[in-house]
């Protein structure tokens, strides 16, 4: 009968815990696609995100450093962009932005999620947003689907997150929204065939300031954990049959 040794047995047993926490680690982990911590003055449109990608899209609104911070007010509309990113299938990106609203807020709108290819409004051509409209609300939806709105506080920062799950394929893929690392809104199933980007988008009819974006960052992809699990169980395999 073969028999294994301490030392051997003390490898697997260090192997078998990193296993069961792949499923936590493959959630809060990701390679960084996009981070923008808008530490620049200027214009965003035109400007490159720390990262290196550019902003695209149309917004009359300026980055300012310090205290780093895009600013979003004034009587127009904005829709920047950053575009030309792949998706993976069998993937999770999240799209994560500190933002801080003000009151009072009236006849406008202030948006971030993913984006399709030729997207120009937040209304259309989105597949996941946070969208702030007249109070200190957001309403979490994809295109063409309203879900239940999120209370929020004014003049306070709230971490807000987009989480885009891909499937076998990018058209069953899924939504999951968070506040402040709790799961508001989760499993809604879209089509990600389109997405090629984010985006942040604001318009209003007044002159107020209505809020400001801090540190954004898009990761992913970050692989299904039950697929980094049978990876790594076929690795702590390898290491018992070496052992023996």
């Amino acid at each position: 009968m073969t028999t294994i040794n301490t030392s051997t047995r003390n490898r697997v047993a260090a192997t078998l815990a990193t296993v069961l926490t792949l499923p936590l680690v493959a959630h809060g982990a990701g390679t960084i696609i996009v981070q923008d911590n808008f530490d620049r003055n200027g214009a965003l449109v035109g400007s490159n995100a720390n990262t290196g990608q550019t902003w695209g899209g149309t917004s009359a609104y300026s980055t300012f450093s310090p205290p780093d911070f895009y600013q979003v007010d004034g009587d127009t509309t904005s829709f920047a962009t950053i575009s030309g990113l792949t998706f993976l299938t069998n993937s999770t990106y999240c799209l994560a932005v500190d933002m801080q609203i003000f009151l009072p807020i009236s006849n406008g709108y202030t948006a971030v999620g993913f984006k399709e290819t030729g997207a120009t409004s937040y209304a259309s051509g989105t597949v996941g947003t946070f969208q702030l409209e007249e109070s200190a609300q957001v309403v979490s939806h994809p295109a063409n689907l309203t879900l239940p709105q999120i209370d929020l506080v004014s003049g306070t920062d709230h971490r807000l997150e987009v989480r885009l799950t891909t499937g076998a394929t990018l058209a069953s893929s899924s939504l999951e929204w968070r506040v402040d690392g709790t799961v508001e809104r989760t499993g809604v199933a879209i089509d990600a065939s389109s997405v090629d980007g984010i985006y942040l988008a604001h318009g209003s009819t007044d002159n107020q300031f209505r809020a400001r974006f801090e540190r954004l960052e898009l990761l992913g992809p970050i692989p299904e954990p039950s697929s980094l699990a049978l990876l790594a169980l076929g690795g702590l395999g390898l290491l018992i049959r070496r052992s023996r």
